[in-house]
């Protein structure tokens, strides 16, 4: 997927002093044009794509759905920053 206009976020450790794994947070605007392939991205990429509104996507947090501490921690720096 080429992306038009992104930003980062932010960078977190997802357990400091327990993996050194770093995970950085981007946001994008992309249009459907724009695919390389159903997940978004390369051929061999397993990814799982969720697209819904912002709205809809922060009501999952409340009701504890696909709720997993970094999709719950970059919907609430995204709510700050759209």
């Amino acid at each position: 997927m080429k992306w038009v206009k992104w930003r980062k976020l932010f960078e977190l450790y997802m357990s400091p002093g327990g993996v050194t794994e770093l995970i950085h947070f981007f946001i994008a605007e992309y249009s459907d044009n724009q695919r390389a392939n159903a997940g978004g991205g390369v051929e061999d990429e397993d990814i799982e794509v969720l697209e819904l509104p912002f709205s809809q996507a922060l009501e999952m947090i409340k009701t504890a759905r696909y709720v997993t501490v970094r999709r719950c921690y970059c919907l609430t720096i995204c709510k700050r920053h759209i």
